[in-house]
């Protein structure tokens, strides 16, 4: 049963290469019954094999391809699609054959060797197929030049497969190079450590000032090991150290000959450096020294010496040296470069704690700006900003959304970064069934290294629009005296793109961030409590004045027209006495609700005192002003007003004024206004008048009571 399936998996993994060979050989064989190029089989055959190229090809070049038999799929069938072709055309294939060659060379710049000389055997062998089924090769002459196409494709493969093997291994000394110098950087750095600037809190950044420290740790231990081999003749003399995250040794810094393996590694047991490594004692050996693990070539090496760099019981390194002399180095040498080990270890506790100290530093005046900066200012869309800012210097994220609690279980979106063409939900949006309940309700950070496109079930936002394609995801929430303000995410179209460090900076500056929001959102309340009327939630008097001296001065700027509608609530008093205070706060609650629902959005509604109520529109003339005063007026009349099942009766009576024909000044303004609305109310409510020639007749006019 075994084997049945382990050979159905081996078909089934294969099935792309078994039909472009199966395509092949039966394309291959048609000349035995007529294919040629006028035979109408051969657009088939070479449309099927086109598809299993393009399948092949797909297995090779999607993300989780299975390497290297998808790439062995596509190079064969690649191989057998040119080599059909080349028989199909007979004597005239050699303008095929550089094709070959390029293919070869493609592969010696992307497989190994051997990899490299099995296509080009392939490629060899289907040519020499081909020849001994073409009845054109007679003679030597063909026989001849397959010999030497045979050979140029060998030569070009060994040749490329060199050449290629010596650039990947100048990348993989660069790229290990690279590598052991952040190694260092981090062996003497500390992951929640920052710099002094805000910008500086990028990991990149922080990253260079580590490699600049292990840099003067290096030159601090070359001098340690120049001092060692001045006390100490030794041909060579190594201090190793163990990789970030692992327990193999690498040559940290070395002074000697060439013959000395940069790039070498020595796990613990491994050889005479691995021994001292593991059993955390010195070893000296007098003669015949073998097993260093870390010269080319260790003929010449007869005496050898080292110690463990021990920090209490936790291994820091291994100082090594060794001599061509035969018992170069004695007990005495094994003491003394005991207590050089000694000072190595004082050397990197001394780097790391000036590191901590000054990261410490820089990371405080980093949070002491970022707080100076965040206190100094109460708006709102300011303290937004700067946190999109400070984020994208931390992370350099794709996408970043803040949004706030409205109400229960739903969130308002105010900012949002990196969405193109799409604009923040006008209203809140509830949360559940999405990862942002889980944050709010948890009160915690939601971190994704890794996130598949498989969210459907639990999307990450409420909303379709925001479901960016991310793989990296950051959501934490916005907490201030233990009450969730909201919400606050950053995310990467790339995996792992969010590290320790920077989840930790970011969840420092969103807290502070948070207080201030909170500051902020406090400020914004109190100035709101200070310019609008508890009750209907219409700006007041007081801020009505201020606005409306502000839109005075714009419209005699602009020449532009304007103007006053002021109204009270007909027989108001009597409401109030038959129906109680409770009832008559109602009445005025609705009526500054339709008030506010049929002005425009640029004219400034507000209640003006007790009854009263006042409207400002911008860029209307007198006519403007009569329409829109008749349609408030109107749709004040026909609202329902219903106590214990009654309708109560509510009008209004409505006078208007307009700048400049009634008057240029605003309290001149809001005077007419007034006089017309008490013709109005004496000659009969609920109605609406516009100041003009009847008002001025003083006679007309009531006496205001």
């Amino acid at each position: 049963m075994g084997r049945e399936m382990e050979g159905r998996g081996f078909f089934s993994r294969n099935l792309f290469l078994i039909n472009a060979s199966a395509a092949y050989l039966a394309a291959a064989a048609g000349p035995l019954w007529g294919l040629g190029w006028d035979n109408p089989a051969l657009p088939v055959w070479t449309a099927y094999i086109f598809v299993l190229l393009m399948a092949a090809a797909w297995r090779a070049l999607r993300p989780s391809r299975s390497y290297p038999s998808a790439d062995l799929s596509f190079i064969i069938s690649v191989v057998l699609a040119i080599n059909l072709f080349s028989a199909l055309l007979g004597p005239d294939r050699h303008w095929l054959q550089p094709v070959n060659f390029l293919l070869v060379a493609l592969c010696a710049m992307y497989y190994p060797l051997g990899f490299t000389l099995g296509v080009a055997g392939l490629i060899f062998a289907l040519e020499g197929i081909n020849f001994a089924a073409s009845p054109y090769n007679t003679g030597t002459g063909p026989v001849v030049s397959l010999a030497v196409f045979g050979a140029y494709l060998a030569g070009a493969a060994l040749v490329f497969g060199r050449l290629f093997k010596a650039e990947h291994k100048k990348k993989e000394r660069a790229l290990m190079a690279v590598k052991r110098l952040h190694d260092g950087a981090r062996s003497i750095g500390l992951e929640d450590s920052a710099d002094g600037a805000v910008k500086c809190l990028s990991p990149d950044d922080r990253m260079h000032r580590m490699v600049d420290s292990a840099v003067a740790l290096d030159k601090a231990l070359e001098d340690l090991l120049g001092t060692v081999s001045a006390a100490l003749p030794a041909g060579n003399a190594l201090l190793f150290m163990p990789e970030s995250g692992g327990e193999s040794l690498y040559p940290r810094v070395y002074l000697g000959d060439d013959c000395v393996m940069g790039d070498c590694l020595i796990t613990p047991g491994q050889g005479l450096v691995g021994w001292v490594a593991r059993e955390r004692k010195p070893l000296l050996v007098s003669d015949r020294a073998r097993g260093l693990g870390y010269l080319k070539q260790e003929d010449g090496v007869n005496s050898f010496i080292a110690a463990p760099i021990l920090n209490g019981s936790v291994l820091e390194g291994v100082i090594a040296l060794d001599s061509p002399e035969k018992e170069a180095f004695g007990e005495a040498d094994r003491e003394a470069l005991v207590r050089f080990a000694g000072i190595a270890v004082y050397l990197l506790q001394n780097a790391r704690e000036y590191q901590q100290a000054d990261s410490t530093a820089k990371n405080f005046k980093a949070m002491q700006t970022i707080s100076s900066e965040v206190s100094a200012s109460l708006d709102l869309e300011t303290i937004l900003e700067k946190l999109a800012e400070w984020s994208r210097e931390i992370m350099p994220y794709d996408y970043l959304t803040i949004s706030f609690m409205e109400g229960d279980g739903a969130l308002r979106f105010k900012t949002l970064k990196g969405y193109d063409g799409v604009s923040a939900p006008k209203d809140p949006v509830p949360i559940a069934g999405c990862l942002l309940e889980w944050i709010v309700e948890n009160r915690q950070t939601l971190s994704f290294c890794d996130l598949d496109q498989r969210t459907d079930k639990l999307p990450i936002f409420p909303s379709k629009e925001l479901q960016a394609s991310c793989r990296s995801f950051l959501g934490m929430p916005f907490v201030s005296q233990d009450k969730v303000l909201g919400v606050f995410t950053v995310a990467s179209r790339q995996p792992d793109a969010i590290s320790g460090y920077q989840q930790h900076m970011l969840s420092i500056i969103a807290n502070q961030v948070a207080v201030s929001i909170a500051n902020a959102r406090l400020h914004q309340m109190m100035r709101q409590m200070a310019t609008t009327d508890g009750l209907t939630g219409l700006i007041n008097h007081r801020h009505f004045q201020e606005k409306a001296e502000a839109e005075f001065a714009r419209a005699g700027r602009y020449n532009e027209p304007l103007s006053v509608l002021l109204f009270d609530i007909d027989h108001f008093k009597k409401v109030n006495d038959t129906y109680g205070h409770p009832v008559g706060d109602a009445v005025l609650k609705k009526v500054a609700a339709i008030l506010r629902e049929t002005v425009r959005t640029s004219d400034i509604a507000a209640r003006y005192g007790g009854e009263e109520f006042v409207a400002l529109l911008t860029n209307t003339d007198h006519e403007g002003a009569k329409k829109m005063a008749e349609r408030i007026r109107s749709s004040v009349e026909k609202g329902r007003y219903v106590l214990d099942g009654k309708n109560i009766p509510i009008t209004i009576s409505v006078g208007s004024a307009s700048f400049p024909p009634d008057g240029k000044e605003k309290k001149e303004l809001i005077e007419k206004a007034d006089q017309a609305l008490y013709w109005a109310k004496g000659h009969g409510r609920n109605q609406c008048c516009a100041f003009g020639p009847a008002i001025l007749d003083k006679a007309a006019l009531p006496a205001r009571k």
